[in-house]
């Protein structure tokens, strides 16, 4: 799923002046399927959900649809899980920027000595 919403966030258009109805019924689906804690993805595995949630944030931000509830109670998802593994930092310091979130917890966790990751 999040491949699929990626793919379509980099064919589609950065600048639109009016919503086609696909993006309206997108939308529509994106939403009804979100979690109810604010997440999409697997309710089996986090990183699932991170990632998938990250692609989803990315997707509504480049149609400028970031100021809806479900925007921010995915924001609010994903800056509520751990930072345990590497895998999906550069995802959420995008979302970070995207949300105009304080991007200093994830930055905080930069080894100081090696200034990487993990």
């Amino acid at each position: 799923m999040a491949i699929v919403i990626s793919s379509m966030t980099l064919l589609m258009p950065h600048v639109a002046l009016a919503q086609s109805s696909a993006i309206s019924s997108g939308l529509n689906w994106i939403t009804s399927v979100q979690a109810p804690a604010g997440n999409w993805g697997s309710d089996v595995t986090a990183t699932d959900s991170v990632q998938a949630t990250s692609a989803v944030l990315e997707s509504l931000a480049s149609i400028n649809e970031t100021t809806n509830q479900n925007y921010v109670n995915a924001v609010t998802w994903l800056s509520a899980q751990q930072l345990d593994t590497t895998r999906y930092v550069s995802d959420r310091l995008r979302i970070y920027t995207n949300a105009s979130s304080d991007k200093d917890l994830i930055l905080s966790y930069i080894d100081e000595l090696s200034r990487v990751w993990g």
